[in-house]
């Protein structure tokens, strides 16, 4: 899903499924999320905080969800960094390469 727009803001709706903050709410059972976006050096980023239930991130996975992120993000030389521990809550980090609309296979 491309949501850029010609002067680069865009707005995600809470209702959509793929808002981050239904996403966090639905695994860390968070009601406050803070998401912050970014860009630095040619590297575009995106953090997004839950203050729910966290996890033990040196543990085996149950599920694909941040592989499938992973593999998403290094498909286009980017990364994601996942800091949480249970109790406190869960921080991911997300970043990649900066594209501009010609480099973009979203561009319209």
């Amino acid at each position: 899903m491309f949501l850029g727009s010609p002067n680069g803001s865009f707005k995600l709706e809470p209702s959509t499924e793929a808002h981050p903050s239904a996403l966090f709410r639905k695994h860390s059972h968070s009601t406050r999320v803070e998401v912050k976006l970014g860009d630095s050096g040619g590297q575009v980023w995106m953090r997004v905080k839950d203050f729910g239930v966290g996890f033990d991130s040196t543990a085996r996975a149950n599920g694909i969800g941040l592989a499938a992120m992973r593999e998403r993000l290094r498909m286009v030389g980017g990364s994601l960094r996942v800091k949480s521990s249970p109790g406190v809550g869960t921080e991911l980090t997300a970043e990649a390469k900066a594209m501009t609309p010609a480099t973009s296979s979203h561009a319209a």
